[in-house]
């Protein structure tokens, strides 16, 4: 007997005996019951790994439920029904477990849209929810997609891993000068943003800097559907001992109830903060981090770019889709005021996490003046990496005068204007 002909006997079962859905508990015991009394398994280990399975049909997630669960596992996309891959922290893709039917698949991922309150049929076909754990999921289905394939979906966790900065070292990530030179310029006031692809490594770099923010100044950070950043410390004795505050977002389909990044970096202004964290710019609050960082404030933010310099369009794009009239002469200026570091990082063809390139920007003669500070130089680009970490030119005075005034330590002065 096949596993789906297996379910379905259990389901008609589970329907006969109970009314209106059971409690967890209640449904295991009866699955269990059923399992045993009709010898579909062999062995007791073979029943426990069927029931399993079962529960995850009936109140679970179904093929996707050992994914979600495992640790190792950062990617699930669902290309079809019968088509899943699944991508491991290392970066490699293998083929997964596939639904049962069409209408099973679509079943299954209503109920993770659930999760979210998010209602996904054919009036709105395109849905992106979370669950539990950071997790981020994507559908798409119905009409928008082949008829055969029922669906497509992208189910994401996203995790900012805790490295140290001997772990950015080893990993090859950037050299000691580099990740010093990005912490202290932050924690001494100055704005940052980082750019790359999904995957890069953007966020895991962000979660460390801001890590390093002084236990005295108070830090609000803002995040789409998920929270990745854990930045309140305590000590032994469970006390609080920084000063944090962790928003995020709470979508609806009703965009009356709807609280945005834009909507709470608004808010957020009025919280006396001294540093602030958005977590992806790619919509309008782009407008509101660069006027938060116009107006005193220390702001590090990541987006997708495709280089430093590209990181200035992006942002200026993103303001232009809520302010299409404003002068894009004009937000280019603010953008590159409010953000005078980029960070550009890429996950390369042996899947090693770089920062490319630091440079610093300033905007004069009516243009963007790029100076790169460093850069990682690929020599080859082959199932290793191999290439050299090169300084090319110091920060600008202007930079060490606003991160003398925030009170940088002198040796890390000298360190920045070193071999310069």
């Amino acid at each position: 007997m096949t596993f789906a002909e297996i379910l379905e006997k259990t389901q008609a079962y589970i329907s006969q005996v109970f009314s209106s859905e059971p409690e967890p508990e209640m449904l295991e015991s009866y699955v269990r019951h059923f399992v045993k009394q009709n010898h579909f398994a062999n062995a007791s280990e073979e029943e426990d790994l069927l029931c399993e399975e079962l529960l995850d049909e009936m109140q679970g997630f179904s093929v996707l439920s050992p994914y979600l669960k495992r640790d190792d596992i950062e990617e699930i996309n669902v290309n079809r029904w019968d088509d899943v891959k699944i991508t491991d922290t290392n970066g490699i893709t293998l083929p997964g477990k596939h639904f049962l039917s069409p209408h099973h698949a679509v079943d299954i991922i209503k109920r993770l849209l659930l999760q979210s309150n998010m209602v996904w049929d054919n009036s709105q076909c395109i849905q992106v929810g979370h669950l539990t754990g950071n997790i981020r999921v994507t559908a798409v289905g119905f009409d928008i997609v082949d008829e055969d394939a029922a669906c497509a979906v992208s189910i994401r966790k996203i995790t900012a891993s805790n490295l140290s900065r001997e772990d950015f070292i080893a990993g090859k990530t950037c050299n000691e000068e580099m990740i010093d030179f990005l912490r202290e310029a932050y924690k001494n006031g100055v704005s940052i943003c980082i750019a790359g692809s999904a995957g890069s490594g953007k966020t895991t770099l962000l979660s460390y800097i801001l890590k390093h923010v002084p236990t005295d100044k108070r830090l609000l950070t803002v995040e789409q559907g998920t929270r990745e950043f854990d930045c309140v410390y305590r000590d032994h004795d469970n006390t609080i001992k920084n000063n944090v505050v962790h928003l995020q977002t709470r979508l609806s389909d009703n965009e009356k109830y709807s609280i945005t990044q834009e909507k709470l970096l608004e808010t957020m202004m009025t919280m006396n903060p001294d540093f602030i964290a958005v977590g992806e710019s790619k919509g309008a609050e782009a407008m509101q981090a660069i006027n938060a960082a116009n107006t005193g404030h220390a702001v590090i933010t990541t987006t997708h770019a495709n280089s430093c310099e590209d990181t200035y369009f992006r942002l200026v794009s993103l303001c232009k889709m809520k302010y299409p009239n404003m002068d894009e002469a004009l937000l280019t200026q603010l953008a590159v005021r409010a953000f005078p570091i980029t960070v550009y990082m890429k996950k390369l063809k042996d899947n090693s996490r770089r920062i490319l390139k630091i440079c610093e920007a300033e905007y004069a003669d009516d243009q963007i003046q790029m100076k790169e500070l460093y850069r990682f130089q690929i020599e080859k680009n082959a199932e290793t990496v191999q290439g050299f970490i090169q300084k090319s030119r110091c920060v600008s005075n202007r930079l060490l005068q606003q991160m003398m005034e925030n009170g940088i330590d002198k040796h890390w002065m000298d360190l920045f204007q070193k071999e310069c």
